[in-house]
C-alpha cells in the first residue's frame, strides 16, 4: 500500500523479554507465510518473497526506533511513525535526521501545537542553564502552569 498520509501511534517497548518475544513472532510469522511459497528463486515465487521481506523489512524497521532500554520506561514514550515501502516520506513533509552514536535516525517534524502538553522531561544530561532556557522558552510560549523535570534516567 502506499504511505500513510497519517503516522501510526506506537508506544515505545522497554521490556527485553517482551522485545525478543514480539521480534520472533513476528519473524515466524513472516517466515511461516514464505514457507507455504514454493519455488521462491523465480517466477510469482520471487515475486512472493520480495513481498514478504520488504513486508518483514518495514516490520523490523518500525521496531528498531520503537525498542528502547529498560532504563528509559519511566518515560511511557508514544512515537508516530509513518510506515513506508519506498522509504519515501509522505507528501509535503521533508525528512530530516539526528545522530544517535554512528546511527543518523530519520524523523519528520511535527506540529503538535493543537495538543496539551502535559509535562516536559529533559535529560539525561542537561545543564542547569539549559533546563532554565528551556523553562524559559515554555513560560514566554504560553506554557508557564506545565510541570517540567529533569529526567532520573542515566544513559
Amino acid at each position: 500500500t502506499l504511505p500513510a498520509e497519517r503516522p501510526n501511534q506506537i508506544e515505545v517497548e522497554y521490556d527485553r523479554d517482551r522485545q525478543l518475544w514480539l521480534t520472533l513472532k513476528i519473524l515466524g510469522f513472516h517466515i511461516d507465510a514464505l514457507r507455504a511459497k514454493r519455488k521462491l528463486g523465480s517466477g510469482r515465487g520471487l515475486e512472493e518473497m520480495l513481498y514478504v521481506s520488504g513486508a518483514l523489512a518495514n516490520v523490523f524497521n518500525v521496531l528498531l526506533y520503537n525498542f528502547k532500554r529498560s532504563s528509559w520506561a519511566r518515560e511511557r514514550e508514544i512515537r508516530y511513525v509513518y510506515q513506508t515501502i519506498t522509504d519515501q516520506p509522505p507528501a509535503g513533509t521533508v525528512l530530516k535526521f539526528r545522530p544517535n552514536g554512528s546511527v543518523a535516525k530519520p524523523y519528520i517534524e511535527s506540529d503538535f501545537t493543537t495538543i496539551p502538553l502535559i509535562a516536559v522531561i529533559a535529560g539525561p544530561a542537561v545543564t542547569d542553564i539549559t533546563f532554565r532556557e528551556i523553562r524559559s522558552v515554555l513560560d514566554v510560549n504560553g506554557y508557564s502552569g506545565t510541570p517540567m523535570y529533569r529526567s532520573s534516567t542515566l544513559i
